[in-house]
């Protein structure tokens, strides 16, 4: 599982967002919108994220109800699981389209990377495939 973060340093309302991974892979990409009782500290609120995902808890991106309005500090977080045992590196990213106070347009990307667990049969495959050139 990766979690990419994201803090405002603003307000922002976050108006939707456009995720750039292949079609098998979005059903393993979550969102977090942080409670009132997560902390807002980058490393707290990431392991909060995992056992989350570890309770089966996130919301999954097609349920997500746009606008999201973020106060200055409050935190965002994408998540992928490798649930479908994806055997490569991923890196990949989402284009977040939103507006500041002010209505100015905003756009800015969130990386969502994703490096698997490999079995020891794993790599023996990826070195065979690779040594006969495929």
């Amino acid at each position: 599982m990766t979690v990419s973060y994201l803090e405002a340093e603003e307000e922002i309302t976050i108006n939707g967002f456009e995720p750039h991974l292949p079609s098998y892979g979005m059903a393993d990409l979550k969102a977090h919108v942080p409670s009132a009782e997560d902390s807002f500290n980058e490393v707290n609120y990431v392991k909060n994220v995992e056992r989350r995902l570890e309770e089966g808890k996130g919301v999954e991106i097609q349920d997500l109800e746009f606008p999201i309005n973020l106060k200055k500090n409050d935190g965002f977080a994408l998540s992928i699981q490798n649930k479908v045992n994806i055997k490569y590196v991923l890196n990949s990213w989402a284009m977040i389209d939103g507006e500041d106070k002010d209505g100015t347009a905003i756009r800015f990307p969130a990386s969502l990377n994703h490096i698997p667990i490999l079995t020891r049969e794993d790599s023996r495959t990826i070195i065979e495939r690779k040594g006969a050139g495929k």
